[in-house]
């Protein structure tokens, strides 16, 4: 019996060897006297076939009397089949490490050892000495490789692409793209494996045949032949008793008869690797089946397969414990196949059965009302479907919640026994209520537990839509102003116009109303009037998606305000039952530009931070200051980090940024590598709670390390909760600090 060795790459310069014995790699030759004409064995006398016998040397008194060798003591082997020539002096000069060889005694090297090619399929052998971080290789053309059972040997070094190890090998690298490597087994034809005269170019290893148990030949080359292999022991021809339904091929198929449930075959027996045993199952009814086999696992592993009529595989069990099961749903009519066979040649006597198959569930909760809502109170039936093969009794269900929005009433029903392809319905209703302030269109989630008699468990998680109506400003802009440019001036008249729309679930049921308010969070100086228009509703009964038309308010912005400042409109509508809010921001005097056309997309932003960006605007305030600010789709708390690219006409990328409620500057230049000292002029605001705009603030002429000409900045935003976990979004969109896409302001 062989061993043979594979070799695996890792991502370090560690390599691994799976190896495998089946414990007669170090026999001495036991075919003894067979075929020795009677002759006696230790008598001193060479008869028959033999070569020698015990002190009887023949014609070859010493070693070196035979090739390849120089001195020593030679000896004959205890079958007297051949010399041993494990204390003889070998001619080999070479013997250093990663040298061919057949056995230890060519290796030259202090505790070498010969990996031979017949046990590892080394071509030409291999002598190994071992290494560890106390012990290192002798020098640097030789480099320590771990292999899979953690021991670690010397192999030579070589160059990839270089022609630098001997003949049957080849340079492996220990690593993706590395330039240096291992010579490791690499045949590609038959003459580099001397021995066996057998190479598997595509592993380049050398292989020996499987051991043929009737031909008289020592085919495996592990000095056993025939029966006297342990890789015969499992054949027929050396004495395996099969069992007696001889159904070892799919054609062959020992009939189950299905008429009475459960059968059973408690005689079946697989002798050996030749040899897998097959039955045949024909259900004149649609059912839901188990089959599966028994046997201890300990005296040979058995694996279970299942195939449709056409002999295709259509489930199997291939584990390690004492039986092998398959459960399916069988067609009426249907012929199915089921297949043992001993896991690597093993050998096992087995009972196999087949049954209905268990029972199992599925559920489905119907909810009354139907459309729930915030406050209900809710009856819950469960519908359990028998999906299984047997009877379902003593089911009882139990729901449970985590959800601080659900309170449970009723937690615990029972059911009546359902049998295979039937259904059951709690008589008495679970009951939950909804939390009267759950209005955030997100489902209520319940966890159902179904238990039987017989201590089975099965788990399902509900949801329960709880839709809501929520309204929203639309369409927000400035409007009617004096100078018509749509932005609201020192001591100028205008109209803030806005629709609403219902942007929830649910309908609004109730008559809508507007009402418009300055946010105590505004900088503008003076006191902004706001007058209410003479119809404040916005329409009734707004469905999913519809908008109602809002009348305009007019604004008068005090002749105290300053360019630059900025005020915030609080937006609110009521239904009479529940309240929204929104808000609108606007800086008095010099328009800011919309940098980004059309918008950076709306819901793009890829974690939980919930800051979405909208767009950069921007201007630069009497050819001096720039003044950019990030627009959010809605209101976020800006308590995490913002970050504002700022590059001119060079390489140089400066990011102005407000983290956790501070502001810095970081440049590229140095990269990135700390921040830079903040201008006396820079300024981020607000820095801290939740808007729907964060503006930053500096002289261009203090922008660190960066050149202008033509008047033209560019820029671009990115946002996230933890720059560790990488950006959320981007404006414009899908930038990266490595390659950057930024938006221009020209002033």
């Amino acid at each position: 019996m062989k061993r043979f060795i594979s070799f695996l790459f890792m991502l370090s310069l560690v390599t691994a060897l799976v190896a495998c014995d089946d414990d007669d790699s170090n026999n001495e030759n036991n075919v003894n006297n067979i075929n020795n004409n009677n002759a006696e064995c230790g008598n001193g006398i060479i008869e028959g076939d033999e070569v020698c016998d015990a002190t009887n040397l023949g014609e070859n008194t010493s070693c070196s009397d035979l090739e390849g060798f120089t001195g020593g003591e030679l000896a004959c082997n205890n079958g007297c089949t051949d010399y041993d020539v494990s204390a003889c002096t070998s001619t080999q000069t070479d013997g250093g490490i990663g040298d061919p060889c057949t056995e230890t005694t060519q290796c030259l090297d202090d505790g070498a050892e010969c990996w031979d090619e017949v046990e590892t399929g080394l071509p030409g052998g291999s002598c190994m000495v071992t290494c560890s971080e106390s012990s290192p290789c002798a020098d640097e053309t030789f480099t320590c490789v771990t292999f899979q059972d953690e021991n670690s040997y010397c192999l030579p070094a070589c160059n990839i692409g270089n022609s630098d190890c001997r003949d049957g090998m080849t340079c492996v690298p220990l690593e993706e793209g590395a330039t240096v490597g291992i010579c490791w087994a690499g045949c590609t034809d038959n003459a580099q494996c001397e021995t066996t005269n057998k190479c598997d170019a595509e592993i380049g290893f050398c292989k020996t045949e499987n051991e043929d148990c009737t031909n008289g030949e020592d085919d495996d080359m592990d000095g056993d032949i025939d029966c006297d292999d342990v890789d015969c022991d499992s054949h027929a021809e050396c004495g395996c008793t099969e069992d007696s339904y001889d159904n070892h091929e799919g054609t062959a198929a020992y009939e189950l008869d299905l008429t009475t449930l459960p059968v059973s075959i408690t005689d079946g027996y697989i002798c050996g690797p030749d040899f897998s045993d097959w039955f045949e199952v024909s259900p004149t009814d649609a059912m839901a089946l188990s089959a599966s086999i028994e046997f201890t696992h300990d005296d040979g592993d058995l694996d279970f397969t299942l195939y449709d009529s056409n002999f295709e595989a259509v489930d199997g069990s291939a584990g390690i414990d004492d039986i092998e099961e398959v459960i399916f749903t069988a067609e009426a009519g249907t012929t199915y196949y089921l297949e043992v066979v001993g896991y690597s040649g093993a050998t096992n006597s087995y009972e196999l059965t087949v049954d209905y198959a268990p029972g199992d569930l599925e559920a489905a909760i119907v909810t009354d009302p139907e459309i729930v809502a915030p406050g209900d109170l809710v009856d819950l039936t469960v519908i359990l479907d028998n999906v299984g093969g047997s009877d379902l009794e003593g089911l009882t269900g139990t729901i449970t919640s985590s959800d601080p929005d659900i309170t449970i009433d009723a937690s615990t029903v029972d059911f009546d026994t359902v049998a295979p392809g039937a259904s059951t319905t709690n008589a008495t209703p679970l009951v939950v209520t909804i939390a009267s302030d759950h209005k955030n269109n997100q489902p209520i989630m319940v966890d159902l537990e179904v238990t039987d008699s017989a201590s089975n468990t099965w788990s399902f998680q509900v949801e329960i839509p709880v839709p809501y109506g929520v309204v929203e400003p639309v369409g927000i802009e400035i409007i009617n102003d004096d100078n018509s440019d749509g932005i609201l001036d020192i001591d100028e008249m205008a109209s803030l116009a806005f629709d609403a729309i219902n942007t929830g679930d649910a309908t609004v049921v109730g008559t809508i109303t507007a009402d418009v308010s300055v946010d105590a969070s505004s900088s503008v100086t003076g006191n902004i009037t706001i007058t209410a228009p003479a119809n404040t509703e916005c329409g009734s009964a707004l469905a999913p998606g519809q908008t109602g038309t809002c009348d305009d308010w007019d604004i008068q912005i005090p002749d105290t305000a300053q360019n630059g400042e900025t005020v915030i409109f609080n937006i609110e509508f009521t239904d009479g039952t529940d309240t929204w809010t929104a808000q609108a921001s606007y800086t008095i005097g010099l328009a800011y530009m919309t940098l980004i056309n059309p918008d950076d997309p709306s819901g793009d932003d890829l974690g939980t931070y919930g800051c979405d960006l909208k767009n950069i605007e921007a201007y630069v305030e009497g050819g001096t200051t720039l003044r950019a600010r990030m627009v959010f789709y809605s209101a976020c708390d800006v308590g995490g980090l913002q970050d504002l690219y700022v590059m001119g006409d060079g390489t140089t990328v400066n990011t102005l940024t407000l983290e956790n409620n501070s502001i810095a500057i970081w440049s590229s230049a140095n990269g990135w590598a700390s921040p830079l000292t903040n201008p006396g002029s820079f300024d981020v605001s607000p820095s801290s709670g939740s808007t729907s705009t964060v503006e930053f603030i500096i002289d261009v002429a203090d922008i660190p390390g960066i050149t202008i000409s033509g008047n033209t900045l560019k820029l671009g935003a990115a946002v996230t909760d933890d720059l560790n976990n990488g950006y959320t979004d981007w404006a414009p969109d899908q930038i990266s600090q490595t390659e950057l896409t930024l938006a221009p302001l020209t002033w």
